[in-house]
């Protein structure tokens, strides 16, 4: 019997040097795997210091929005408005009640406030947590600062602003008993402009805010305003005086082996700062090493010994029945003493024999098999039969026709039948005239309503276009029940190019025009524009449907269709605008608390617009929803109790007045919080909203009718300022005054030229 040694072309040799590779494989794999782990914990750490600034940002923003507005209530409250008032004498009744105020902030330990003082620039007097005192004296005695003294506390009055942080300082503090107090403290000025004579200083506590608000293990952090000036800082001297430069698309940057992380508050425009030494992460890095390499190492001696053992024990077995089937002269008797030999022949016969049936399965199934390698090109899905889909696909010319079929809703009342099986008859009919006219056509059906055709071109075939024509009159027959768009690409030459000329058929049918009439689309005619309402035309549209008014609401979306018309745009524009408009509505409605559908039946507008294919079905619908959804609106608005009534009356009778919310509160002897809560309950808008909203459509018809200036308008609708008019007018329509004025006093605007 002939002996296999162990040579450098034996099973063994190619064994082990198979198993040796694999190990390196496996080797590599993980040094990779390594350096990708590795690259992902640095990722995490620093993702983990961006969270932790984002928190910190965000609670340090809530904190200063807290501290403003109660600042702002402190301001205009009574007691302080009856201090404005006082003409240069003190009403110590008043005082006390400020004092009492105070003192119920400062005992907040949420607001985390040192001292809260409340500044009379005109009598030179300050009202504290600890009672009245000279602002001279307080500044110079109680709170010692060099910086924020009394005079600088008065030119900071002066300056026009509402709300400031200053740099945080050590203010040195003496008590009655004469005893220093040393803290570092961080100044905020609250005032309102149009009264400078009153202001709320408020001293926070810098190292409790710090405290709470950065959780981290790294202290080095660091305030700055929009000047680059240092509100509050952690970091020693050196380092904060040599900070990088902060590129403004970037979240941290890499400097003296420190890693600085970074965030701009939009609030307040303060940039919060932190630094993290490059030696925190490298040392965690070092520790993973170590474990890692030592692990490898082990593995890599068990994984050397294993494949020796594993290559000896399979390669014995194999040697012998390769032996075994030298000794049968290669061929595999049926018979044999060896049990094992018979249960190979007999598995080999048995092998044989499946093949067979499979390549006879497989001739039989031969047209699948091409429908299946055609879908896989369209959706560019690839698979182990790469030679059977080149075989299918041998390069020659083609053309990609889709045809998609929409049936109408009387199909399913008279065809007497389900629509897939009203598809595969299109599809039938369409493979049928095909192969009539080309060699070889391929027609599938990726989806319900559509069929799609590979008609491959040769010199001697007849136009696409004519026989697409012919199919034409056929589907004609049937327009009552449905109708297709037939959209056909250019000619390709390559079979990697079926999925573009897929996608260009597709854009193709995206251009099928609004009617009921089968269409044939071989090329785009024109630029396509989506059609929409624009940012004012929205706005108005909300607005007059919040108001209930439908004549201007349904003209609006009737214009906006006639303007489509006009253009002949894409019936798939008018079904987007249609279904972005429904959408609004039902927004509005929910945003008024209706809770009922202004649609009849259980359909959705989505699905009753499926069935408007030209214009008039568009019309009409909306007609019918717009007024369904204004009747609502009416409804919803007559259940106003008698207190909203009269503010809405109220504020279409006087809106050129001192219309504000305290006035009308004032009118109906309520408090103006509870007619701001229930005006919004009731009304869906802000009571600010529904004025402006008064004030612009007055100021609308003045300017559309009338030949006043457009200052004298902006008196006469309740504003201060021209400015503030002319902001808030192009806020609610998207022009100013005088383009409005221009754009309806001519009526060949650019606009209706569209």
């Amino acid at each position: 019997m002939l002996k296999i040694k162990r040579q450098p072309g034996s099973l063994f040799t190619r064994l082990l040097s198979s198993f040796i590779l694999i190990i390196i494989l496996f080797i590599s794999f993980n040094f990779l795997s390594y350096s990708f782990s590795r690259d992902m914990i640095q990722d995490e750490i620093i993702r983990y210091n961006h969270l932790n600034l984002d928190n910190t940002v965000r609670n340090y923003e809530a904190q200063f929005r807290l501290e403003r507005k109660i600042a702002l209530n402190l301001l205009f409250s009574p007691e302080a408005n009856l201090l404005k008032r006082s003409n240069g004498s003190l009403n110590y009744e008043f005082v006390s009640a400020v004092n009492k105020s105070v003192k119920a902030l400062y005992e907040n330990e949420d607001l985390f406030i040192y001292n809260i003082m409340v500044m009379m620039s005109d009598m030179r007097y300050v009202i504290d947590k600890d009672g009245s005192h000279q602002s001279e004296s307080l500044f110079s005695k109680y709170y010692l600062n060099p910086q924020y003294n009394e005079s600088f506390w008065l030119q900071e009055m002066a300056q026009p602003f509402t709300f400031k942080v200053y740099p945080a300082s050590t203010f040195t503090e003496k008590d009655s008993s004469k005893a220093l107090t040393k803290r570092n403290l961080l100044p905020v000025m609250i005032k309102n402009n149009l009264n400078t004579k009153l202001a709320v200083i408020i001293l926070l506590d810098g190292d409790k805010l710090f405290e709470k608000f950065h959780q981290s293990i790294n202290p080095n952090f660091m305030i700055m305003d929009n000047y680059g000036q240092a509100l509050f800082t952690m970091m020693d001297g050196s380092a904060s005086s040599k900070l990088p430069s902060f590129p403004a698309d970037q979240t941290y940057t890499q400097k003296d082996y420190n890693y600085y992380f970074y965030k701009t508050a939009n609030e307040t425009g303060f940039s919060y700062i932190n630094r993290v030494p490059y030696e925190n992460i490298s040392t965690q890095f070092k520790k993973l090493n170590i474990i890692l390499f030592s692990l490898l190492l082990v593995a890599i001696l068990f994984s050397v010994g294993a494949s020796i053992f594993i290559s000896i024990k399979f390669n014995n077995p194999i040697k012998r029945i390769i032996e075994s089937v030298q000794h049968f002269n290669s061929e595999l008797p049926k018979q044999t003493q060896i049990k094992e030999f018979n249960i190979i022949s007999d598995q080999f016969n048995s092998l044989l024999q499946t093949n067979k049936n499979f390549n006879h399965e497989l001739a039989e199934k031969n047209s699948l098999l091409r429908y299946y390698s055609y879908t896989n090109k369209l959706k560019q899905i690839y698979n182990n039969a790469a030679d059977t889909q080149e075989t299918l696909f041998h390069d020659k010319p083609f053309q990609l026709v889709i045809f998609q079929l929409t049936y109408r809703k009387r199909f399913n009342e008279q065809a007497g039948f389900e629509q897939d099986r009203a598809s595969s008859f299109f599809r039938e009919f369409i493979q049928y005239n095909l192969v009539l006219k080309y060699d070889d056509p391929a027609t599938l059906q990726l989806e319900k309503d559509e069929i799609i055709a590979l008609v491959f071109i040769r010199n001697n075939t007849p136009d696409l276009r004519e026989t697409l024509e012919h199919m034409k009159k056929v589907f004609d027959l049937d327009k009552e029940l449905c109708f297709l768009t037939i959209a056909y690409s250019g000619v390709y030459r390559n079979s990697s190019e079926i999925t573009k000329s897929y996608e260009e058929a597709s854009s193709l049918v995206k251009l099928r025009r609004l009617n009921e009439d089968t269409q044939i689309i071989e090329h785009q005619p024109y630029e396509c524009t989506d059609s929409a309402f624009s940012p004012s035309e929205a706005q108005e549209f909300h607005n007059n449907l919040s108001a209930g008014n439908l004549p201007q609401t349904n003209r609006l979306v009737q214009r906006m269709f006639d303007q489509m018309s006009k253009k002949q745009s894409p019936a798939c524009h008018f079904a987007g605008f249609a279904l972005s408009t429904a959408d609004m509505v039902l927004k509005t409605l929910a945003s008024l608390n209706i809770t009922q559908h202004p649609f009849k039946g259980n359909m959705a507008p989505a699905e009753q617009l499926k069935e408007c294919h030209t214009l008039e079905p568009y019309k009409a619908y909306f007609e019918s929803f717009l007024s369904e959804s204004v009747q609502l609106i009416k409804q919803k608005k007559e259940a106003y109790d008698p207190m909203i009534t009269f503010a809405m009356n109220y504020l279409e009778e006087h809106y050129g007045e001192d219309a504000s919310l305290d006035v009308v509160a004032d009118k109906l002897n309520i408090s103006g919080t509870y007619l701001s809560t229930n005006f919004k309950e009731k009304t869906g808008i802000n009571f600010i909203e529904y004025l402006n909203g008064v004030r612009i459509r007055k100021a609308k018809h003045m300017l559309e009718g009338t030949d006043l200036k457009i200052q004298d308008i902006s008196h006469l609708i309740g504003y201060q300022t021209i400015n503030s008019f002319i902001r808030m007018f192009k806020k609610h329509t998207g022009l100013s005054p005088g383009e409005y004025r221009k754009m309806h006093t001519h009526p060949l605007n650019t606009r209706l030229q569209d």
